[in-house]
């Protein structure tokens, strides 16, 4: 082993990233798979601006469409939750599981408010 190193240094400068790569690749494990989790908070079909949208890992705002978005969110499951919503817009559950599968990728979720005053939405 400590010959292969050596190896890689005496060749200069220019295989000095070749000599990283190779000891990322013996001595590190694999880094774990990362995804997303997007979704939307809708009332009457119209996105909902300014709701809170809550993950263990932290806590992001919904946009004026009413979409939102966690980033570099390791695999496993997850609650998520929402609040700060018009009290006129009524959600079935505001709160719900989602998975971030082992290969990553993007896990999708949406709430969607039932039973709402449309007038008092609209004045929003």
């Amino acid at each position: 082993m400590t010959r292969n190193i050596r190896k890689f240094w005496t060749r200069g400068d220019r295989s000095a990233p070749r000599c990283v790569r190779f000891l990322r690749r013996a001595y590190l494990p694999p880094s774990p798979p990362v995804g997303s989790i997007s979704g939307k908070v809708t009332a009457e079909g119209r996105g909902l601006d300014g709701v809170t949208v809550s993950l263990s890992d932290g806590t992001v705002t919904t946009t004026a469409a009413g979409s939102f978005r966690f980033n570099r969110v390791a695999a496993g499951t997850y609650q998520v939750s929402i609040s700060g919503y018009p009290e006129e817009a009524e959600f079935p559950s505001t709160s719900m599981s989602v998975t971030v599968g082992t290969e990553g990728g993007l896990a999708a979720i949406a709430f969607s408010a039932s039973n709402t005053d449309r007038d008092a939405l609209v004045a929003l």
